[in-house]
C-alpha cells in the first residue's frame, strides 16, 4: 500500500487520464489516509487500485475502502493484483483490526482468484436470487453469459463480519459501458467463539 495524495492513473496501456476516485460522505466519515496500489513494471499500467482509510463518526469503526480496476484479459494478471491487495492489507494489519471493502472490476477470474474469494472474501454483490442479472457490461454477449465482473467484496476483521442485506446491478443507469453495482451491508460483531477461532488460526 503506497501512501499517496494522488491517484493519477491509467489509460489502457500507460495508466494516464484514468482515475480511481473514492467518494465518501464527510458528514459520516472522517478521513485518515489514502494511497494507491502500483505495479513494479513501469511499461505496464502504473496503478490498478486506490484506497482510503476512513473512520465512522457514528460508530467509531475504521474502514478501508479499495477501488480496484483489474481489467486485464489475462486471468493470472488479475489474480496476482488481487493477491497483492490482500497481502498488503494483511501486512499492514488492516484485516485483523479493521473491516475492508474491495470494490470494482475483476475482468478475468482465474481458479486461484476464485479460491481466494471463497476462502478469504465475502461477495457482498452476489445476487441472492438465482437468475438475477450479474452482468455489468453493456453488450449482448455478456448479457447472455451473465458473468459477474464487478464486485463489492468484504474482508472481515477479527471482531466483525459483513453481511449483504440487498445487492444488485443498476441496469437502468446506462451512462457508460458498465452498469454500477450496489449493496446494503450490515456489520455484525463476531461472537467470542468466532473471534477466538479466527485469532488462533
Amino acid at each position: 500500500m503506497v501512501e499517496d495524495t494522488t491517484s493519477a492513473v491509467l489509460d489502457l496501456t500507460t495508466a494516464r487520464k484514468t482515475f480511481l476516485p473514492i467518494i465518501y460522505d464527510s458528514e459520516t466519515f472522517q478521513f485518515i489516509n489514502s494511497g494507491v496500489f502500483r505495479t513494479n513494471d513501469k511499461s505496464l499500467k502504473n496503478t490498478y487500485a486506490s484506497w482510503v482509510k476512513l473512520k465512522s463518526k457514528v460508530f467509531g469503526k475504521i474502514f478501508i475502502f479499495v477501488n480496484m480496476n483489474l481489467y486485464s484479459t489475462k486471468s493470472k494478471v488479475d489474480s496476482l493484483e488481487l493477491a497483492n491487495i490482500l497481502r498488503d492489507l494483511e501486512h499492514a494489519g488492516e484485516n485483523r483490526e479493521n473491516l475492508s471493502l474491495l470494490m470494482g472490476t475483476i475482468n478475468s477470474m482465474s481458479d486461484e482468484a476464485k479460491l481466494t474469494m471463497e476462502k478469504s472474501l465475502v461477495n457482498l454483490s452476489e445476487p441472492k436470487e438465482p437468475g438475477v442479472l450479474k452482468n455489468t457490461l453493456n453488450s449482448y454477449n455478456d448479457a447472455v453469459n451473465n458473468i459477474q465482473r464487478d464486485f463489492i467484496l468484504g474482508v472481515p476483521s477479527d471482531f466483525d463480519k459483513l453481511e449483504s442485506i440487498y445487492s444488485g446491478v443498476l441496469s437502468k443507469f446506462d451512462f457508460g459501458i458498465r452498469f454500477p453495482v450496489h449493496a446494503i451491508i450490515n456489520v455484525i460483531p463476531k461472537k467470542e467463539g468466532e473471534r477466538l477461532k479466527v485469532i488462533n488460526q
